[in-house]
């Protein structure tokens, strides 16, 4: 029979204490490393993923020749880039597109938008006659808007000398009285950048 010293014990040494044990470098640096993960890489996650609140008056690029301006509670989500811009408020989506070559009236383009609305086999949209406006800017701008029993969108085109861009918003209907007139707004704000010459 062995004789144990009256300290020695037989039980388990638990793994948090294995870990952190002085002679144990290994737990030390996997207990950095994850120390490391939560203080820096996590948070970087988060912003990326994250939406971005944006400040009243700021304008928000779209691609290389397009620009906004959101109203008071709009959200930058974070995987918009160079094809669409995506602003959230309230469960409303706005979807801003490009600057694309100008190709033909605006008021010719949302009729045509209109049309597809009202033939659209998926949903029984109510169709409003389209509109025009004029931007902040001067430029034309041709609206329709569409509502169903849950839903509500609207399309705008806006269409400068050489460019255009189309705005699309959807919205569920409890929220489309309080979002409508903000993503007018945005719309009247369009601002094309001319290209620059060589």
């Amino acid at each position: 029979m062995v004789n144990l010293p009256p300290d020695s014990t037989t039980r388990p040494i638990p793994l948090s204490v294995a870990l952190l044990n002085r002679r144990s470098v290994g737990g030390a640096i996997v207990v950095a490393l994850a120390a490391l993960f939560f203080i820096l890489v996590l948070p970087s996650i988060d912003a990326a993923v994250k939406e971005r609140d944006l400040t009243v008056g700021e304008r928000v690029a779209v691609g290389e020749y397009v620009s906004v301006t959101p109203g008071p509670g709009w959200a930058l989500k974070p995987e918009s880039g160079d094809s669409f811009t995506t602003l959230t408020n309230s469960g409303a989506q706005l979807v801003v597109m490009p600057a694309s070559p100008a190709t033909n009236d605006t008021a010719a383009q949302i009729a045509a938008v209109a049309k597809d609305l009202a033939d659209d086999p998926d949903t029984s949209w109510v169709v409003a006659p389209p509109t025009t406006f004029v931007t902040s800017t001067g430029d034309a701008g041709a609206m329709v808007t569409a509502q169903s029993k849950a839903a509500a969108t609207q399309v705008w085109i806006v269409g400068g000398d050489d460019w255009q861009t189309t705005i699309v918003l959807t919205s569920p209907i409890a929220v489309w009285d309080t979002i409508a007139s903000s993503a007018n707004a945005m719309a009247e704000s369009v601002t094309f950048r001319e290209p620059e010459l060589p």
